[in-house]
């Protein structure tokens, strides 16, 4: 009986004190590692982390004895209403934004983690001796008057991972709002070849290609809008803001479309500020993506990294933006994306901006932050770029 209390008060300790540190992470995310894991955790599975913490101090309350037994106690219920309170902020920032999170969504049990096929692959180009395909999510039903409106994914993976199926699940969800989504695949940077000066002319093809063949797939190429995150962010900024300007080549020619509103989520628009991230648990790791993207360091190529940064390209024919600043960021520097936002404000672009609290790169896989994104983009693509 005594071995089973002792167990059971291990196990209660170790369900306190495991939210205790991913908690105290997210509140201080300077601190190396807890900081990063703590942020995304939280950002994640925050209600998750109520309901350990109060498990966890059921079983002390259970097991312990005497003044460890208030201790512990008292330990578990200052965990509880810790994650209680991020999760409330979290709760909060939805409702401010009138987003509506069901107990299903609120614990993780939906999001951009499932595979999901496309109806339709289509190779758009080929370059640098490479297929580009490009996938289809298309809704149910026929096409209304006119088409589809468009939205066109960009993923994000540091210019040098990831693809098109990226977050299939996402891109399925929007296809059943009565978009006609198209999500991108481009040629991935590495240790060999460095795209910096060709992967923004991919997307300008795609875009060439959506706008010549889209309407016989029942979509609308007069109501283009563009989404992506981290890396993916950079480039429909780019993109966008330089189609608009009547600047975006086309590495496959054709005509680059109008774009009418772009979602940004944590994008990297500063690529010297990503590349000099010194946060112990993930600045190396950013430094080698960026340098392998650009070839080198922002001092041995100055003019390369001016080629891609975000904010040169703003213009007062930008199109609306909506940004996702994720505050606890340690792949792409808050600051750098607040800079950016006061930038394009000032320029007179139309910005909508969601600061997301505890908000770590990835917050959005699932649980509220994937809700926010999900919900606030089909907002504002419904009042920028689907209606226009």
């Amino acid at each position: 009986m005594v071995q089973a209390r002792r167990r059971g008060l291990a196990i209660g300790v170790l369900l306190v004190v495991v939210p205790a540190l991913l908690l105290i992470g997210a509140n201080a995310p300077f601190i190396p590692y807890v900081g990063g894991y703590g942020s995304l955790d939280v950002s994640l599975w925050s209600a998750w982390l109520v309901v350990l913490a109060f498990a966890g101090g059921a079983l002390i309350w259970i097991c312990g004895q005497g003044n460890v037994r208030r201790f512990l106690s008292a330990f578990a219920l200052l965990t509880v209403l810790c994650a209680a309170t991020a999760t409330f902020r979290l709760i909060a920032l939805a409702r401010a934004n009138n987003v509506h999170v069901t107990a299903a969504e609120l614990f993780g049990f939906t999001g951009s983690l499932a595979s999901v096929p496309p109806d339709e692959v289509v190779v758009y180009a080929h370059d640098l001796g490479e297929a580009l395909n490009l996938l289809i999510y298309t809704p149910k039903g026929k096409p209304p008057n006119g088409g589809w409106p468009i939205l066109m994914y960009v993923h994000g993976g540091g210019w040098v991972s990831e693809s098109s199926a990226a977050r299939s699940a996402d891109m399925r969800w929007f296809a059943n709002q009565g978009l006609q989504v198209l999500s991108i695949d481009y040629s991935l940077s590495d240790k060999r070849r460095h795209l910096w000066d060709r992967v923004t002319d991919q997307i300008g093809c795609a875009m060439a290609w959506t706008d010549a063949n889209i309407a016989s797939r029942g979509g609308d190429p007069s109501r283009i809008s563009l989404m992506g995150e981290s890396a993916g962010g950079n480039l429909v900024i780019n993109a966008a803001y330089l189609a608009n300007a009547g600047k975006l080549q086309s590495s496959c020619g054709g005509r680059v479309p109008h774009i009418n509103a772009v979602s940004a989520i944590y994008p990297g628009v500063d690529l010297v500020a990503i590349h000099n991230n010194t946060y112990w648990g993930a600045g190396p790791d950013v430094k080698a993506m960026v340098t392998e993207y650009m070839g080198g360091s922002p001092q041995q190529f100055p003019e390369r990294y001016a080629a891609v940064a975000s904010a040169p390209k703003i213009t007062p024919s930008a199109p609306p933006t909506l940004l996702f600043i994720t505050e606890n960021d340690h792949l792409v520097p808050p600051d750098s994306m607040r800079g950016f936002d006061a930038k394009a404000r000032q320029a007179g672009v139309q910005v909508r901006t969601i600061s997301v609290p505890y908000g770590e790169h990835g917050f959005d896989l699932t649980g509220i932050g994937n809700v926010i994104v999900r919900q606030v983009t089909w907002q504002f693509l419904r009042e920028y770029g689907r209606d226009s």
